[in-house]
């Protein structure tokens, strides 16, 4: 039973605490309280003191009671206002702790949803690249590209790059240089899709109703890049080789050697380790390679030479001049070979020559496809059993180093110059 009490400060302060293992209530009989039913205060046996409204709510069919807050630490008035509003909202069908949720979780989501709102293009890279299964060449790769075209947007939250960024970005890319600024383009692209997908408000729907990069394909304005066909000619090869046994690195020039005259990538080359090189049988071995696969093909007696010349105590057949690692852009040693040969090359018109030279010797297709380790889509070839044994592969590799020697020094004829620049 609640013990009716004219409640102010000092009738309070004085009240017992409640017998042990009980609580004693106190109805509010001051007139102040005299709007609201059900008002009053409880007290503990440790004699702790909270003031309670206690009403029945209709919609629910039975009696709640509501605390209104502490005492001392919630005055009287204060605890009467809070009290009045719980009353409304019980007399309007609200129970004002669920109410206090849904506020609670709105407010939740509305941090949510600005925080969402303003996740930046670094934090974007920076999950994309953790959540991706990715190559270390792609990270890094996708990192470069980044700051070396977005830098400045790097913490610019993503709703903010909007399609007039993206053109003005795009139009000034391709003054240096068309190809770049699609690739460009496509990895901006390829972080917005992700981000559309990862990043929403908290009711599941997207942030980013559309990708700005889009807009490129909308006026039809990426620009088309043919495929470059560039690669070392015939009349190229002498002056290409005799620069290369000039330049001051040897390991450069053993690595600019094995691309010409294996067709690898340069990536999966540099990476190559010297437990994978079996020098007797004149293999090797590339691992985690483009199309996901490992694969051994092999060398030929020029390529073997080669390496032995730059045998070393590295773990690594082209070992980095500065650290620890692999080779990684001998740009220097390039420069220097473009420089005395008069030809300008890439890296990847090294492995387009190999693949040239091998068609000029007629090599079948399933044979450069294998040593090019290119993924066989031809199906039917497959079933027809045109698959390339190893044996045929050293063949065709032997067959193209001899073509390009003897085009190097045709003097010495195609035999004669094979063998004088492959040391027993």
């Amino acid at each position: 039973m609640s013990k009716p009490l004219h409640f102010y400060k000092k009738a309070l302060d004085d009240l017992p605490a409640a017998s042990k293992g009980k609580r004693a209530y106190y109805l509010d009989s001051n007139k102040k309280s005299g709007d609201i039913k059900g008002f009053g205060l409880v007290v503990n046996d440790k004699g702790k003191k909270h003031f309670l409204l206690t009403q029945y709510f209709k919609r629910d069919k039975r009696t709640v009671r509501l605390r209104c807050g502490e005492w001392p630490h919630s005055t009287i008035d204060a605890a009467r206002k809070k009290a009045r509003g719980f009353q409304i909202d019980l007399s309007n069908g609200i129970h004002p702790t669920e109410q206090r949720n849904k506020d609670h979780l709105a407010d939740q989501k509305r941090k949510q949803n600005q925080r969402a709102r303003t996740v930046t293009l670094a934090e974007v890279l920076e999950k994309y690249l953790s959540d991706r299964d990715l190559k270390a060449s792609t990270v890094a790769d996708y990192k470069k590209v980044i700051l070396e075209v977005w830098r400045d947007w790097m913490d610019k939250p993503l709703i903010q790059i909007d399609e007039k960024l993206v053109k003005d970005r795009y139009r000034n890319r391709l003054k240096e240089s068309k190809a770049r600024a699609n690739y460009n383009m496509r990895v901006l692209r390829a972080l917005f899709n992700f981000a559309r997908e990862d990043i929403k408000h908290t009711d599941g729907t997207t942030i980013f109703e559309r990708n700005p990069v889009d807009v490129i394909s909308k006026k039809k304005g990426w620009h088309k890049v043919e495929p470059r066909d560039t690669k070392l000619s015939n009349s190229d090869f002498g002056k290409w080789l005799d620069a290369l046994d000039t330049i001051e690195s040897k390991v450069s020039a053993a690595y600019l050697k094995f691309l010409l005259f294996t067709g690898t990538r340069r990536s999966e080359a540099a990476r190559l380790l010297v437990e994978d090189v079996d020098l007797e049988n004149k293999r090797f071995t590339l691992r985690n390679t483009k199309n996901g696969r490992d694969v051994t093909l092999p060398m030929s007696d020029y390529v073997k030479n080669a390496l032995l010349e730059i045998r070393s105590e590295s773990k690594w057949v082209f070992p980095s001049p500065v650290n620890d690692n692999h080779l990684k852009d001998p740009r220097k040693a390039i420069n220097r070979v473009a420089e005395l040969s008069g030809k300008n090359f890439t890296l990847h018109d090294l492995r387009r020559t190999f693949i040239n030279c091998a068609v000029r010797e007629n090599i079948t297709l399933p044979t450069i496809k294998a040593l090019a380790n290119h993924k066989e889509h031809d199906i039917t070839g497959i079933y027809a059993g045109m698959k390339t044994d190893i044996d045929q592969m050293e063949k065709a590799t032997e067959q193209v180093t001899s073509y390009i020697l003897s085009k190097a020094y045709p003097e010495e004829g195609s035999v004669v110059a094979f063998r004088s620049r492959v040391k027993s």
